[in-house]
């Protein structure tokens, strides 16, 4: 009797047992799962510097966010101080992503966008792209989108994303306005898009808005940057041609006009004092071009440090005749600067305007060329910055002739992916897969894709990552 109870007390225990190992199992199970369905990226831009990534955030000045700063030139990495957009150049734009959630980042678009604060309202997406007021197109559109992949947990990642030939304001003394988007399959919107911006931006971690500082008139001085992206110290030039009009004329015609290109202590400090068509100006730390085609010879520009150019800031200052010559009045005249690195170019150039006149208001003035072939073959590739492939896609208005090439940092061939091939009109498509003519991958580093036709050549960069 006694055994008989023993083992049925046993037996008792070990139902008891198997009941608590099935009931902790159940709740691993259920917590695991509960772990696994909330384990996601959460990618955010902070609205204020208090903003936590809640929704909404709770910012009451959600348009000055601090993850969106603007710069006249590529230094963003080095300071976040905001610098005003200046009509007609190149605006630099870096955005600060954080993933504040429990899982990496997938692959996500970040879309810019700017409008005119001048225009009134700001509805979403009525005045951010494209829009119209009385059949005409004001200042508002896409600046451009990037491809961000792999943010890890707790980390964050800056992008600079490019706007080229900033338009001015409709109203004078006002300012542009940013919002930039993120847009992945695994981090959605926290809530649907509506029509009115401020309640997106507040009410979405993945959307914000910066008021830049006001944007200033094109002006008489022009920063260039003059970088070096490789690893080991080269020997570069700056080559300055002033371009003929139709009638054979050009801006030293003009008399008076002169152009000044001003170094800076650090890159003085760098120059052999050599060049040709110039007059060393050493108590300004510049030169003057003094013909319509000159150099700047021997500016030795050091490694690049890690990921991060070594980039230099050249001021070139147009300095007008007190009166324009009236046969001069409204002309515009054009010149180009090319940086060569050992002898070879290094990229295809900037060109700037100059234009004439007599008139206030900063009317004298020097802007960058719009490079309108770029924007009618919309030449982009996709990601721009690659662990492997990428696809290059373009637009030939007409049937015609190409080339298709990618070049390293130093402008030497890498590969030809389309060699003077007819290609007929309408959208095409070509992937690199990062490889070079030898089907070896080429290393880490900043290389072109170059797009050659009859009418011109188009070249933009792409960043691979190894």
């Amino acid at each position: 009797m006694m055994y008989h109870l023993t083992q049925q007390t046993r037996g008792n225990a070990r139902i008891r047992s198997a009941r608590c190992i099935g009931f902790f199992s159940l709740l691993l199970l259920a917590l695991f799962a509960a772990t696994t369905a909330f384990a996601q990226p959460d990618v955010m831009m902070h609205d204020c510097l208090s903003d936590g990534g809640g929704s909404p955030s709770g910012c009451s000045q959600w348009y000055y966010s601090p993850d969106i700063w603007v710069r006249q030139q590529p230094d963003g990495l080095t300071t976040r101080v905001d610098q005003a957009p200046v009509v007609g150049q190149t605006a630099y734009i870096y955005i600060e992503l954080h993933n504040i959630g429990n899982q990496p980042s997938c692959c996500g678009t970040l879309y810019l966008y700017y409008r005119d604060a001048s225009t009134g309202a700001s509805n979403w997406p009525t005045h951010w792209v494209n829009y119209w007021l009385f059949g005409l197109v004001l200042t508002a559109d896409e600046i451009d989108n990037i491809e961000v992949c792999s943010i890890p947990v707790g980390q964050s990642k800056i992008v600079r994303i490019d706007w080229p030939n900033v338009p001015a304001n409709i109203g004078s003394g006002q300012h542009h306005c940013l919002l930039a988007r993120w847009v992945a399959e695994c981090d959605p919107m926290q809530q649907p898009e509506g029509s009115w911006t401020q309640t997106n931006v507040l009410d979405n971690n993945n959307i914000a808005h910066k008021n830049c500082i006001p944007t200033l008139p094109a002006g008489t001085s022009i920063p260039v940057s003059v970088s070096n992206p490789l690893n080991e110290e080269v020997e570069s030039q700056l080559a300055l041609d002033i371009l003929e009009t139709d009638d054979g004329g050009n801006v030293f015609d003009v008399d008076g006009f002169q152009i000044k290109v001003k170094l800076g202590t650090d890159l003085w400090e760098r120059w052999d004092r050599d060049g040709e068509g110039i007059e060393v100006l050493e108590s300004e730390q510049a030169v003057l071009v003094t013909e319509p085609h000159a150099t700047i010879d021997g500016l030795h520009l050091p490694a690049a440090a890690g990921a991060d150019y070594t980039n230099f800031i050249v001021n070139v200052e147009m300095i007008y005749p007190g009166t324009i010559p009236p046969d001069e009045e409204g002309r515009t005249y054009v010149w180009t600067m090319e940086q060569r690195d050992n002898g070879a170019a290094s990229g295809d150039g900037v060109a700037f305007e100059i234009h004439m006149s007599n008139a206030g208001g900063g009317n004298k003035r020097a802007v960058p060329a719009v490079n309108n072939l770029g924007q009618k073959l919309e030449l982009t590739a996709r990601p721009n910055i690659s662990t492997g492939s990428t696809a290059i896609s373009y637009m030939l208005p007409e049937d015609t002739r190409i080339t298709l090439a990618i070049h390293d940092a130093s402008g030497a061939l890498v590969r030809t992916l389309v060699a003077e091939e007819m290609q007929t009109m309408g959208r095409h498509e070509i992937t690199w897969n990062g490889a070079g003519a030898n089907g070896a991958r080429v290393a880490s580093g900043t290389y072109f894709y170059r797009l050659v036709t009859p009418e011109g050549t188009v070249e933009k960069q792409i960043k691979i990552v190894r």
